[in-house]
């Protein structure tokens, strides 16, 4: 199965060349985006998402706790789409 992976450019951009090796890699990454029933935490290659929360603010707290738990790391993605918060553990 192939990693989902944000359709963004990595011209200049270190985040998003970071999100993008570590998915190459098969790294155990989390991220948090915006979906149409809330703040969706998803991990890189699963088809569902972890869980769905109403705010951004709880969406981070579950995904920082999960990627603590596991070593891993968390990118937020904000509505365009790109990298606006990183956290690694």
């Amino acid at each position: 199965m192939l990693p989902i992976v944000p359709q963004v450019s990595t011209t200049n951009n270190p985040q998003v060349q970071e999100y993008v090796d570590a998915a190459r890699a098969g790294m155990n990454a989390h991220f948090v985006a915006k979906s149409h029933d809330g703040w969706r935490v998803r991990r890189l290659h699963a088809q569902k998402a972890t869980g769905v929360y109403n705010t951004k603010r709880e969406a981070i707290a579950r995904a920082k706790t999960i990627a603590k738990n596991q070593r891993s790391s968390v990118y937020v993605l904000g509505n365009d789409g790109h990298i606006s918060e990183q956290f690694a553990y």
